[in-house]
């Protein structure tokens, strides 16, 4: 069975991933993103959700809530021109609990 690996974002975010063959969604509306977020996490074939991090920092209610589910998994990605540096933190996080200290 494939899995699929989907990227929500912006043009400039999505375009290196379309170029790795993932299924990528220009994206630059919250709503719009939420709807089509909740619609990739109810599909049995998505095992990772890749979304922009201008875009997460409104979904973040959504993002917990699948999170809680065994997949997809929802990564965050870091954006260069950000202030909120949402993605970066997460990954901290995640990287602090997966090796028990903080890098």
């Amino acid at each position: 069975m494939s899995r699929e690996v989907a990227c929500l974002g912006s043009a400039e975010v999505v375009k290196p991933f379309s170029a790795l063959g993932l299924n990528c969604f220009e994206l630059n509306s919250a709503d719009k993103a939420r709807e089509l977020l909740l619609a990739l996490a109810a599909e049995k074939d998505t095992s990772l959700i890749l979304i922009a991090e201008r875009l997460a920092k409104d979904l973040l209610p959504e993002i917990e809530k699948i999170k809680k589910q065994e997949l997809p998994a929802v990564f965050i990605l870091p954006e260069y021109k950000t202030q909120a540096n949402l993605g970066l933190r997460r990954l901290e996080n995640t990287m602090a609990r997966a090796i028990g200290k903080s890098v």
